[in-house]
């Protein structure tokens, strides 16, 4: 299958650096993936993003195409995060934040 996404991650591959953080074919993981790339060149002038965040992100909009791909993804963030030290931000991410009520739901009340 080709397409602009496969061709991308084509391109992405045959350049002069390596990605940190191996390309999926989601842009919320291709942000993360040179995110990472980029912190790992330059740690002197990169901050920690917030991985939490991060990978909530990357859950939330990951397009799950089947069980396989989920597997692989899981996969893919669990050894990232065994790589980073950040397994307990991951952990946090597979769970759905609290909504708050607020504003017009609570003068409905």
């Amino acid at each position: 299958m080709t397409g602009p996404t496969t061709s991308f991650i084509a391109d992405n591959e045959s350049g002069p650096y390596c990605d940190v953080v191996p390309q999926r074919r989601s842009i919320p993981w291709v942000l993360f993936s040179t995110m990472e790339t980029v912190r790992a060149r330059f740690p002197e002038i990169a901050d920690s993003p917030n991985y939490e965040d991060w990978y909530r992100y990357i859950l939330q909009t990951e397009p799950i195409q089947s069980n396989e791909w989920k597997a692989e993804l899981d996969g893919a963030l669990h050894a990232y995060a065994a790589q980073t030290g950040t397994e307990e931000e991951l952990k946090r991410a597979y769970v759905p934040k609290k909504i708050e009520a607020g504003g017009l739901w609570d003068k409905l009340r």
